[in-house]
């Protein structure tokens, strides 16, 4: 109401009462008080409506000064009054952005007006509709012309392009065993924002179509196959979304889950298949068994492709690691930023027992068909190389030399210092590695398998730098690559499935272990040491005295515990690789150190030390009980 108006109403009032009107309070602003007459004298007029000012006119030709017009007959707070003085919901919706309404069908010619708060509405030239499609969300409709013939107002509306999103195509292809007609299922797609994940869902589809997803741009995705499914799988790979169309092709191909059948203990140890095939369940196992940089606190991980190393003994610190989004990274960059170099082991599932009076090993990879008896080793990640002290934080990082001279608690401490997560490696995860390493090469012999990474002296190889293993582009990459000491000696460094260094140069402490000097070992899986921390299980071993002795046969059973049920093997029977026990032993320590020669290897094991016990030809290895975050290498190396 203008001032004017509020003027002329005030003059219209006091003409009226003024001679009875008590101005208590005036109108000083904390209180406006008027006493009035009950019942006004005959000399005295009473207001009607008469005498009030009319209502305001719209503004134009009508304008006028006046009351505010009657507010609508629907309660509701939305509604605000217009110059042409009608009540009205702005189109803004009085928050800022534009109001898009809900239409029930596409927008046509006649499409003027919208309903809104039960007001019909006027559509702006600009202004967006939307449709909801079947099967979720929404078609988007803009308005860019209105034409009026004839009063006859004519509307053109055109659809929105969806080039605010990533249109990405997942097409199928089979591989020659797979049957014409197969649905790939299990695609599982995540959405992230903000490091959130604000959608996920399961696509199925087969090799007659395809099926599309559609990201906002700016957000981040990415596409997985469950861990139990027999399709190849996708690198976990994070992309952001922008303007563009990606196609992502998924091979289906159907994995026979082969029983991997091997004999444990047998007395020929040339023949120790027991059932022949292919390794097709194993295959799949280690290809999954890919390698990552974590980053210090073990909140994020980002997958290798390949790095190259360049250097000799004296000191590594050149060289690169190239992510599986091509990103490229420095070692020593990551290096400095507390980085740990770690490999996936997942779960692996086996039956170890005795069959037809025959001790054999089944080994069915991540399938889990073995049924009673079977052992499920737990997924892990695994240090790649012997741990490097940085700093008082234990890492697993290449062209470091391997910190020694340090007891296991030490070591311990020094893993746990690193972030959450971060611990050694166990007696449960040496379990496995010998399960995975008969499973898959059928024979015990370490150094024929993988490769001979045995010299007979320890001074020339103890402070070779890690990393010469690398890169693990190889479909199978398992083996040795040439290494020249600071003397020009010619050494072999061993690799397992892209962990380097299990069976030479020095050995290593696991925890999860522990001897009481009598004959009984107490196992547990968690990320603890301690002298007298409760044990999950405990072994009775039937070696209790053994001296760089080679084992002939393992303990064996449900758990496949790889201490020596029998000695007296050589370098080319038996288990090939040596054992060591005493009565003063309570730790475990296995690989064995470059001066033991072809007693050294993945079976190596020795159980003669105390709780004090340190050496500069033991070390440790970094292990991760936990999950980061899958992130590109952009992320990773950016956050660093």
């Amino acid at each position: 109401m203008t001032r004017g108006v509020l003027n002329e109403l005030w003059s219209k009032i006091t003409s009226v009462f003024v001679t009875k009107l008590q101005m208590q309070a005036g109108l000083s602003g904390k209180q406006d008080a008027l006493t009035f007459e009950t019942t006004p004298s005959s000399s005295n007029k009473v207001a009607t409506m008469a005498d009030m000012p009319t209502t305001m006119g719209a503004s134009g030709s009508t304008h006028k000064g006046g009351l505010v017009p009657d507010t609508p007959s629907t309660a509701g707070t939305t509604k605000f009054l217009r110059e042409d003085g009608t009540w009205s919901v702005p189109d803004g919706g009085g928050g800022g952005s534009a109001y898009v309404p809900t239409l029930n069908a596409a927008p046509t010619s006649s499409t003027t007006t919208y309903t809104k708060d039960g007001q019909t509405v006027d559509f702006e030239i600009g202004q967006f509709a939307r449709v909801a499609k079947t099967g979720g969300g929404y078609d988007f409709y803009q308005l860019y012309d209105l034409t009026t013939v004839s009063n006859v107002t004519t509307a053109s509306w055109e659809k929105v392009l969806n080039d605010d999103y990533e249109n990405v195509y997942i097409t199928v292809t089979l591989d020659a065993n797979a049957p014409q007609g197969t649905v790939v299922s299990g695609l599982v797609i995540s959405v992230y924002y903000n490091n959130a994940v604000t959608a996920s869902t399961t696509v199925t589809t087969d090799s007659n179509g395809f099926a599309l997803l559609q990201v906002p741009v700016g957000y981040k995705y990415k596409l997985a196959f469950p861990a139990q499914t027999d399709c190849a799988e996708i690198p976990a790979v994070v992309h952001t979304a922008w303007k563009l169309q990606r196609n992502v092709e998924v091979s289906y191909k159907t994995l026979e889950v082969e029983v991997r059948n091997v004999l444990i203990n047998p007395s020929d140890f040339s023949a120790q298949l027991a059932s022949s095939g292919e390794r097709t369940a194993l295959e799949d196992y280690v290809q999954r068994c890919k390698c990552y940089v974590f980053n210090a606190d073990g909140t994020k991980k980002a997958e290798i492709k390949s790095a190259t190393f360049e250097g000799n003994y004296s000191g590594m610190t050149a060289g690169t690691v190239t992510f599986a989004d091509d990103t490229v990274a420095q070692i020593s960059d990551l290096n400095n930023a507390g980085c740990n170099f770690m490999v996936l082991r997942p779960a692996l599932h086996i039956w170890c027992g005795t069959e037809n009076g025959t001790e054999v090993l089944k080994c069915t990879g991540v399938y889990d068909t073995l049924g009673e008896g079977k052992k499920t080793f737990p997924k892990k990640y695994i240090g790649m190389f012997k741990a490097f002290n940085q700093s008082g934080k234990l890492k697993s990082q290449p062209n470091r030399i391997p910190t020694g001279e340090q007891t296991i608690a030490t070591f311990q401490q020094q893993a746990k210092a690193g972030a959450d997560g971060y611990g050694l490696w166990n007696y449960t995860d040496w379990c496995k590695e010998n399960a995975l390493h008969l499973a898959w090469f059928a024979n015990t012999n370490y150094e024929d398998n993988v490769g001979t990474g045995i010299i007979n002296n320890y001074n020339n190889v103890r402070n070779i730098v890690t990393g010469f293993t690398l890169p693990l582009a190889g479909k199978y990459q398992c083996g040795t690559k040439p290494t020249v000491d600071s003397q020009g000696n010619y050494v072999q460094r061993l690799n397992f499935f892209g962990i380097e260094g299990m069976g030479e140069q020095i050995w290593e402490f696991v925890i999860g272990f522990r001897h009481n000097g009598s004959g009984t070992a107490y196992i547990w899986d968690d990320n603890v040491w301690g002298e007298t921390y409760p044990a999950d299980r405990t072994i009775t071993l039937p070696v209790t005295s053994a001296n760089q002795s080679y084992i002939k046969t393992i303990i064996a059973g449900q758990n496949f515990d790889m201490l020596p049920r029998t000695i007296g093997g050589s370098s080319v029977t038996g288990l090939c690789d040596g054992h060591w026990i005493g009565s003063n032993g309570r730790l475990l320590s296995v690989g064995g150190s470059a001066d033991y020669g072809s007693l050294c290897g993945l079976s190596a094991s020795a159980a003669n030390s105390d709780f004090s016990y340190s050496s500069a030809a033991i070390g440790a290895r970094l292990a991760f009980y936990g999950e980061p975050a899958t992130v590109a290498g952009s992320e990773l190396v950016a956050s660093l």
